[in-house]
């Protein structure tokens, strides 16, 4: 990783910030990020509510894939099938000391189990739409900002082969969370660029302006641009 091709990068992402009108749909993921931040209770007797609550926004839920055959809708199903057993799926997912990968691969089979559950009921529902690492790392994004964002292989490639990083193909996991808090720590050191972040965005709590999703938008813009 060559740092001054990191900041050339970053003075672009700064100054595309800065051509964006005031809201214009920049603060979603941080929006999203405050209102689950303080409805998120994973001992809430309703589990059902709560998370219904917790993956709200006003405005979209693209994160999750809307409200409906979506992400969120399935995971609705499980815990209105086996509240307790879903409950016990995202304390295993959130359980920092514990392997990542493994912790999603746990995920990933318990969503299938749940799934072939729940198909004996419904066999409308086909999907669970949390293969992958979109909506674990999601989820991980959401309950830990300063550790994690959202993994999106190809533009992440893309990134480390921009910033001349060595076997940028060479892509995992493991490698992704290990990089994203340098683009992160580089990104913080500007200030002119936070403050044009804050005028970007409404947050009641501006400690989550130091959340990953930072990073997350700093590397798929890297990945936009033309070498």
């Amino acid at each position: 990783m060559k740092l001054e091709l990191l900041h050339q990068y970053r003075s672009l992402f700064k100054e595309h910030l800065r051509s964006l009108p005031p809201y214009h749909g920049l603060g979603l993921k941080w929006e999203c990020q405050e209102i689950f931040s303080q409805v998120w209770d994973l001992e809430a007797l309703d589990l059902g509510s709560m998370f219904e609550r917790a993956l709200t926004h006003p405005s979209s839920g693209s994160l999750w894939g809307g409200n409906h055959q979506s992400a969120k809708s399935v995971m609705l199903d499980f815990i209105a099938l086996n509240r307790e057993f879903v409950r016990s799926m995202f304390r295993d997912l959130f359980s920092l000391q514990k392997d990542l990968s493994l912790r999603i691969e746990r995920f990933h089979f318990h969503c299938d189990q749940l799934l072939d559950q729940v198909q004996q009921k419904d066999r409308r529902i086909n999907h669970h739409f949390h293969e992958g690492y979109h909506m674990p790392m999601l989820y991980l994004s959401l309950r830990y900002p300063d550790h994690f964002c959202v993994y999106d292989k190809i533009p992440f490639c893309r990134s480390l082969a921009l910033i001349g990083a060595t076997n940028p193909d060479e892509s995992t996991l493991a490698r992704f969370v290990k990089i994203m808090p340098i683009y992160q720590s580089q990104l913080l050191q500007d200030v002119e660029l936070l403050e044009i972040l804050i005028r970007q965005i409404n947050l009641r709590d501006r400690n989550l302006l130091k959340s990953l999703w930072l990073a997350y938008d700093f590397y798929h813009f890297i990945a936009s641009q033309k070498r």
